[in-house]
């Protein structure tokens, strides 16, 4: 008897059509990213889209109605989570992200009040590879190892590769002298990088204050999201023409990102508060020693550097050739050094409205550490990108401290 052939109905059709795609998913090469022209200076006119989200809408605050709009990005595969951490480094319970005084369940969370964890946000796994073709700078990530990439911010002192974690509040201390991320803390400032990395050291094993790897990995994909350099329009201004600094747990309510068009109110990214802006945020990682820039991306070696541990002092970091900053220290930043770990700046001849949009101080001689963000005064020099290599490790200010970080 002869075949015969029964038409397909719109449904079988349908059923076929997903079980193709779910056989090829994991050969899908799901990588997005960005084309940076370094010698453009319109911030948005210098991004193009790449990659799986080439033609992406761009993320960004929406001002007139006081909300946050994803574009084609909600759900990233590299959106972190809210969570509080145990000092032991175990997730104890995930946060609702929309409001962080609840859990995920809806029952009143310790965010305010732990004593065992920090309020922190985690981190996926997240492979990047950055290089310069011409004056191009290219940023490329995805949840998957592919050429060229490597994931150093996931990188732990062991050498393994997990999640890492930020802090969503800035640092306070508690009464056993512990730098913490809660609601409601006493914002802690006017200290030195010693006491502030000792503070962290005291939460235990994988404590630290910011590192400079989280930095520029975070500046990344706020570029890879809005589509601009220019972090205080597409996210919010950010407090910088302030009386005083805000504290912490101000937008507990506010979701993952959120900001104002005016120089008093708050900003969070990716659930972090005042991610610039209100206080400076000291890192390890970043020396500067008579204007040679030095960094180191992991506790160990993975990152080709030579020496094991962080320290103040440069030893056994990544040498940055041309990379000793010129222009006016306190000036805009308008030119970059491309490395395979992101962008450091160099020249501070811009303005507020040019390249980065953001400042830079410096001062080429000595021993400099440096730090992030900006200050409740800093004016628009503040955003993502904002850096200081002008003070030292020793250096106090009212406007100055740390927060704790975890791998």
């Amino acid at each position: 008897m002869a075949n015969r052939i029964h038409p397909a109905t719109d449904e079988t059709l349908q059923r076929i059509a997903a079980a193709v795609e779910i056989m090829a998913e994991p050969s899908r090469q799901r990588v997005y990213g960005f084309d940076l022209d370094m010698g453009n200076s319109d911030p948005a006119g210098c991004v193009t889209y790449a990659g799986e989200n080439l033609n992406y809408t761009p993320a960004h605050m929406d001002y007139a109605n006081d909300v946050f709009d994803y574009g084609d990005w909600d759900g990233a595969f590299f959106m972190p989570r809210p969570c509080m951490l145990s000092l032991a480094g175990t997730v104890e319970r995930y946060l609702d992200p929309n409001d962080l005084t609840k859990f995920e369940d809806g029952t009143a969370s310790d965010v305010a009040t732990s004593t065992t964890a920090n309020a922190m946000m985690e981190w996926p796994i997240i492979w990047v590879r950055r290089w310069q073709a011409g004056n191009v700078y290219h940023f490329r990530c995805a949840p998957f190892e592919f050429e060229g990439s490597s994931c150093l911010a996931n990188v732990n002192a062991s050498g393994a590769i997990v999640p890492f974690y930020t802090p969503i509040y800035f640092g306070s201390l508690d009464g056993s002298g512990r730098l913490r991320s809660l609601s409601g803390g006493t914002n802690y400032v006017n200290t030195d990088t010693d006491e502030e990395r000792a503070a962290a050291a005291l939460c235990g094993s994988g404590w630290e204050i910011e590192r400079m790897v989280d930095w520029l990995l975070i500046n990344d994909l706020l570029v890879l999201m809005a589509k601009t350099r220019d972090s205080q329009t597409a996210f919010g201004h950010g407090v910088n023409g302030a009386s005083a600094a805000i504290a912490q747990g101000t937008m507990n309510d506010k979701g993952l990102f959120y900001g104002k068009s005016d120089e008093v109110s708050g900003v969070k990214v990716f659930g972090m508060e005042n991610f610039y802006g209100n206080i400076w945020r000291r890192l390890v990682g970043w020396v500067m020693v008579d204007g040679v820039q030095k960094i180191k991306l992991t506790v160990g070696t993975e990152d080709n550097s030579t020496g094991v541990g962080y320290n103040t002092t440069g030893v056994g970091y990544i040498e940055l050739s041309g990379a000793t900053p010129s222009g006016t220290s306190g000036g805009y930043v308008s030119a970059n050094k491309v490395t395979d770990h992101g962008l450091i700046p160099v020249t501070a001849s811009g303005s507020a409205t040019t390249y980065s949009c953001d400042g830079l101080w410096f001062n080429n001689s000595g021993t400099r550490l440096t730090y992030v963000g900006g200050s409740w005064y800093s004016g628009a020099k503040v955003g993502a990108s904002f850096a200081s290599l002008d003070g030292t490790p020793a250096s106090r200010l009212a406007t100055l401290g740390a927060a704790p970080s975890y791998k």
